[in-house]
């Protein structure tokens, strides 16, 4: 990474303000930012809704002089910090920025990621709509037509299958798409 000049820094805003900072940036400010998205389906009032998030809730990217324009940039409105570790500034690899770019780019969604969740047999899910909605049980398969995943529960000490719409569970621990492993 250089020294001077303009590079990627990461920057953290308050939470579900990042679009807000992201314009504020580019607009106001006139610097170049990143903010990737990912796409997916979650249960609202008990029906699947096709959202769009941020890949990194709370961050993006911003592309400046660190000289020049870092009290801008700290201090525009609900941005909580650049990333930094000590009292300068981390520099963000603009290889990294260049890569995500790309792998939307060849999907030909304009910054916007779908993740897929890898569940494996055995693993402990959450039911986040429909008639089981917040109950817990273990992945089983996914079926056939890779919509729809069996899952066993356990209902009055007895093990029933259940077949599920995919975008109905999660992983226990999944709590972002880039904590899946």
């Amino acid at each position: 990474m250089s020294q001077g000049g303009v590079n990627w820094y990461c920057v953290r805003t308050r939470a579900h303000k990042e679009a807000g900072v992201d314009s504020i940036l580019r607009t106001r400010l006139g610097i170049e930012t990143y903010y990737p998205k990912w796409r997916c389906r979650r249960p609202v009032a008990g029906t699947l809704r096709w959202m769009v998030r941020p890949l990194f809730p709370t961050y993006l990217f911003a592309k400046f002089d660190l000289e020049r324009d870092q009290r801008n940039v700290a201090y525009a409105r609900e941005v909580l910090q650049i990333v930094a570790f000590g009292p300068k500034p981390l520099e963000v690899d603009g290889g990294l920025i260049s890569q995500l770019k790309l792998y939307a780019a060849e999907r030909d969604q304009d910054d916007l990621f779908e993740v897929s969740q890898t569940l494996r047999p055995g693993e402990e899910v959450v039911i986040e709509a429909g008639p089981f909605k917040k109950l817990r049980g273990l992945f089983e398969r996914e079926l056939s037509d890779g919509e729809r995943v069996a899952i066993l529960l356990e209902i009055l000490q007895l093990q029933a299958r259940v077949t599920l719409p995919r975008d109905y569970i999660r992983p226990v621990c999944a709590k972002h798409p880039l904590t899946m492993s």
